[in-house]
């Protein structure tokens, strides 16, 4: 089969000699490597035909500007598909960028620039450098705006060092002047969060406003999710569909970035856009703006999707936008101590959150457990809340247990972790309170389901005193409220509402 491809693929370039159709005939040779999908059946394919890649690499003389595009599109996907021989890339490359510097037609020139990314172009730099300037800033009414600033795109990744700036984060952290923050965080927590984080937090519809200058500020908050940086605006500017287009020039944005990166005003960035609100965003809309902000920074922001360094995020309300900046939070400590994780352990977020909704039922220095601990999450925000004398955890998963271990070393919490079915679980001392996030039973059938509360409610009444609290987070709200009903000395304290539809349960013991 391969070489039938591998033929095929041949066949077709061997048919440029004719001369005829030759726009056809390099788009159904990209026709036959898509169909092919596995890249590998062409790797090295054109080590013996030099003359096929010459066929293609002439097809740039054409008159035609659509063949000159497929010619460049073809030879993309030869060096993707690694089908192009090492000695014959210094060639390739030279060609291309040959072609790129004689291209008249706008829409052709990016399709070339993709192709000549995928080789060393350092002997062209300055020469792209200067095409770059060239283009930097496009008159907004020229025809050929789009494929400018394609063209412009495909410049700025040949150019800009892809890894280095990846691995560059923006935010060096807090220098004792303030940031005006949004801490995003779900609307049931917004009067905690700002009462735990103090300095003048206050609620807002999605979060809590801090004005923060040092870090602490905000860490002892384990409630929110994320963080947003206010990007100011200049006095009497309204971000409407209109202004938002000259977001640099309007906004204090580049002067926040260089604060929150150390720059001194010399450096370029990567960012993606986001626009966010009620209704549906459309996707144009996005790229227009994104483009138009790469332009008015002169260069010094670059929209280069998949490689940025933060988001820009424009909240649309009504027919004005605000904006803010989203870090990648490498800055955010709170809890790093999960190194471990699995598929199904709780975030910290949401093991902070439940621990926040049955604060009040939380007692200093209990004994407590979690049946079902993983790798511990819920037991280490349990501590940092409300601090307790003695803390278990019980999981049939080894690896869990191990995990969870090593996490509560790395968040100084004390925890004896048990590699133990908690319905198997013996004690010599009795529990003040249970903790837990039960197991989704979602594919178990009733019966199992009711075979599972059962003997939690056994072995949660054999190991606890009297007067012990338990909290439950499941979804199986029938038969948490059945099994109450069936088991001596227990009853409903409360219950809350929580994420994905479930139900925090509070069970108190007589």
């Amino acid at each position: 089969m391969t070489s039938e491809i591998c033929a095929k693929l041949t066949k077709e370039i061997e048919t440029l000699k004719t001369g005829e159709s030759k726009r056809q005939i390099l788009s159904d040779a990209r026709k036959v490597i898509r169909e092919a999908g596995d890249g590998a059946v062409y790797k090295n394919l054109f080590v013996s035909d030099a003359d096929g890649i010459d066929l293609i690499l002439d097809c740039f003389d054409s008159d035609d500007a659509k063949t000159r595009k497929n010619a460049a599109l073809l030879i993309d996907d030869i060096r993707r598909l690694k089908a192009l021989p090492d000695f014959m890339s210094e060639h390739v490359r030279d060609r291309l960028f040959n072609a790129y510097l004689s291209e008249e037609t706008c829409f052709v020139r990016s399709d070339i620039l993709k192709a000549l990314s995928s080789f060393d172009c350092a002997p062209f730099r300055e020469r792209l450098k200067e095409r770059l300037e060239e283009i930097r800033t496009p008159d907004e009414n020229d025809p050929n705006l789009v494929h400018i600033r394609s063209e412009r795109r495909e410049l700025e990744k040949i150019l800009e060092p892809g890894e280095e700036a990846d691995g560059r984060p923006l935010f060096k952290g807090f220098d004792g002047r303030p940031y005006e923050m949004i801490l995003l965080c779900d609307r049931e927590y917004r009067d905690a969060a700002a009462k735990i984080t103090g300095h003048g937090a206050r609620p807002v519809p999605m979060g809590v406003r801090v004005s923060c200058g040092d870090y602490s500020i905000i860490e002892k908050c384990r409630l929110w999710k994320d963080a947003l940086f206010m990007i100011p605006r200049k006095k009497d500017v309204v971000l409407d569909e209109k202004a938002v287009f000259h977001l640099a020039e309007n906004t204090g944005i580049m002067r926040l970035i260089d604060r929150m990166s150390g720059s001194d005003g010399s450096d370029s960035y990567r960012f993606r856009l986001e626009i966010e609100g009620s209704s549906p965003v459309n996707g144009t809309l996005v790229k227009r703006i994104a483009a138009a902000l790469e332009e008015s920074s002169k260069g010094r922001l670059l929209n280069i999707a998949g490689n940025y360094q933060f988001t820009i995020v424009l909240r649309k309300k009504e027919n004005r936008f605000i904006p803010y900046i989203r870090t990648r939070n490498e800055w955010d400590k709170r809890f790093d101590y999960r190194i471990n994780t699995e598929p199904t352990s709780m975030t910290g977020v949401s093991a902070a959150c439940f621990v926040e909704t049955v604060r009040p039922f939380l007692r200093k220095d209990a004994q407590i457990i979690d049946p079902f601990c993983g790798v511990g999450t819920l037991l280490i925000e349990r501590d940092k809340a409300v601090s307790a004398r003695d803390i278990y955890g019980t999981d049939i998963y080894g690896h869990a247990i191990a995990g969870g271990r090593e996490n509560a070393d790395r968040a100084d919490v004390r925890i004896n972790f048990i590699n133990r079915d908690f319905f198997d679980f013996r004690h010599d001392y009795l529990f003040d309170e249970i903790i837990t996030e039960m197991p989704d039973m979602y594919n178990r059938t009733i019966d199992e389901k009711n075979e599972f509360m059962k003997r939690f409610f056994e072995s949660a009444d054999r190991i606890t005193i009297d007067g012990a609290v338990i909290m439950i987070l499941t979804g199986e709200d029938s038969l948490i409220k059945k099994y109450i009903r069936l088991t001596d000395g227990f009853h409903m304290e409360k219950s809350f509402a929580f994420q994905n539809g479930r139900m925090i349960y509070v069970i108190g013991k007589k």
